[in-house]
């Protein structure tokens, strides 16, 4: 299941059908009466000022929801503020009707949930990381950034690419991720491209976490998750070697092996 940014860009006024994070299989469902908001204290005695109307409301909430298929069932539950948004609409006669509508801002999900699907594939030691930048994109985009970053560092560790070297004084020091992403090149020069650009936004988290946008956030998850799929599940080189072959028998069919028959 491919990242689809309209998933992932609150305010909700619906709920999305998110993928169930434990079998990324079946997707949640909000479950019956899950989901309950709580006015805070400053919005509650906000209401006392002469101007007020819904739209100055802010609310805590906490929502449950529910894996749809039958063999999972997960439980997931997140929390976050909602405020309310102006809504029009039209009576019978056709005048327009000004209306309001609870929205949703999460901030936490637990278990998180996943931006995209991880592919069986991915090491768990990669895919470990990657969750904990999904589970971060939520409220802080920086620790976001870092640990995409982080995963970026643990695919080359997998890939045997060194973390660190000997300096001409015979001690033994770390390696630049830059420079461990030039080492990967030799191996594959499009797989360290994407990584090389997940890095930079990583860098940006470090340094310039306040600049970041969920924008920024996305387009790193999905160069990422690209960049898995073009490493571990290595399909397009599969498609490429088929359509090769194809065209190499000009479209004959392939020739059918023999079957061997027992002799008694």
């Amino acid at each position: 299941m491919a990242l689809t940014r309209k998933h992932w860009q609150p305010p909700f006024d619906t709920w999305p059908r998110w993928m169930c994070p434990i079998c990324q299989a079946g997707t949640l469902t909000v479950a019956k009466d899950g989901v309950k908001s709580t006015e805070t204290g400053p919005s509650a005695k906000a209401r006392e000022h002469e101007s007020w109307d819904p739209h100055w409301i802010e609310s805590q909430f906490v929502a449950t929801f529910v894996c749809a298929n039958g063999e999972c069932g997960e439980v997931v539950v997140c929390c976050g503020k909602s405020t309310f948004d102006v809504t029009f609409d039209y009576d019978h006669l056709g005048n327009i009707e000004q209306g309001w509508q609870e929205v949703f801002i999460p901030s936490f999900f637990s278990p998180p949930l996943h931006f995209f699907l991880i592919p069986p594939e991915c090491p768990d030691e990669v895919a470990q990381e990657i969750s904990r930048a999904f589970a971060a994109a939520w409220s802080d985009l920086g620790s976001a950034a870092n640990r995409t970053r982080s995963a970026v560092e643990a695919l080359l560790t997998e890939r045997k690419v060194p973390k660190t070297t000997i300096n001409k004084n015979r001690k033994r020091v770390g390696i630049k991720l830059h420079d461990r992403i030039v080492r990967f090149r030799s191996q594959d020069a499009e797989g360290a491209a994407y990584l090389e650009a997940v890095k930079w936004l990583g860098n940006t988290g470090s340094h310039s976490a306040q600049e970041l946008s969920l924008d920024d956030i996305l387009d790193g998850f999905e160069v990422f998750e690209h960049a898995l799929h073009h490493i571990y599940v290595q399909r397009d080189r599969v498609i490429k070697r088929i359509a090769k072959e194809m065209t190499r028998r000009k479209g004959r069919p392939k020739p059918r092996r023999k079957s061997k028959l027992r002799k008694n």
